[in-house]
């Protein structure tokens, strides 16, 4: 239908032309070989490997995955009958065979255990008391001789005086006056000197003289009143012979003179010696 029937170019003549390539060969593949999955199987534990137990404990059934506690049964095995849980007590017969395939409450049984080590006593640890000092307790003859007033230790404490003072009282006594105190110092629990350490002057017996630890003076056999209204006692200038409700003197300013050396000697308490008026 066209002025000139002739195709310039013809496309069905050269898709006639192209020679098919041919299909590259398949090598079959062979199947993959997939071994089947293990389902793991309980183990079945023999009476020497079984843990001890006690009876109602928590515990795998043999045979099985499942659990059982004390009376109760595990499924059988295989098809088997049921039978007791290895914590059933031993009187348990519930189950279809009333014997159990594994027993660890025996085996509990069987342990024997394992004696305590013996421990040796450790020995108490002996302490020594600590060692507090105590004070000194001076005789008569190892005290110093003083002036009245003079600064000095108390008998019986760690405690010091001086002159018209108390020392405190010895074993919860009352306290007393302080060694270097004058004779007519009397202001405390006891007027009665534990010590005295203050110089007595000599006296001739019969001479008036002060008695120690009062107002009161004396002079050869007369009595002094006694300390916290105890007993009458000689005076210091009495002969050696006289004797008051108590024989012996608190004070002897005639033994002084009779002594020896010398003037200065330490008594219980001191003594004014005075003329004869």
């Amino acid at each position: 239908g066209c002025a000139s029937p002739k195709k310039e170019v013809d496309c069905v003549k050269a898709a006639a032309a192209v020679v098919p390539t041919p299909p590259l060969p398949v090598e079959p593949v062979p199947p993959v070989q997939v071994p089947p999955m293990e389902v793991p199987q309980p183990v079945e534990p023999t009476q020497a490997s079984v843990v001890p137990c006690e009876i109602g404990a928590q515990v795998q059934c043999p045979g099985s995955l499942a659990w059982c506690a004390g009376d109760q049964c595990c499924p059988g095995i295989d098809g088997g009958p049921s039978f007791p849980c290895p914590s059933a007590s031993a009187a348990f017969v519930g189950c279809a065979s009333p014997k159990k395939e594994v027993d660890c409450v025996k085996a509990a049984a069987a342990v024997v255990p394992t004696p305590p080590l013996p421990v040796e006593p450790v020995p108490p640890v002996q302490v020594p008391p600590m060692e507090v000092p105590q004070p000194v307790e001076p005789t008569q003859a190892s005290v110093v001789p003083c002036e009245i007033g003079a600064q000095v230790q108390c008998p019986g404490s760690l405690a010091w005086c001086a002159g018209d003072q108390c020392c405190p009282g010895i074993a919860a006594g009352p306290t007393f006056p302080c060694p270097s105190a004058p004779a007519t110092f009397s202001n405390c629990g006891t007027a009665k000197k534990q010590e005295d350490c203050v110089r007595v002057v000599p006296c001739q017996v019969g001479d008036h003289v002060q008695c120690p630890g009062s107002d009161a003076w004396c002079g050869g056999d007369q009595c002094c009143p006694g300390f916290d209204d105890g007993l009458a006692f000689p005076c210091p200038s009495a002969t050696a012979t006289f004797k008051c409700d108590s024989p012996e003197k608190i004070v002897d300013c005639v033994n002084v003179i009779a002594s020896a050396s010398a003037a200065v000697q330490p008594t219980l308490a001191p003594v004014v010696a005075h003329a004869e008026a």
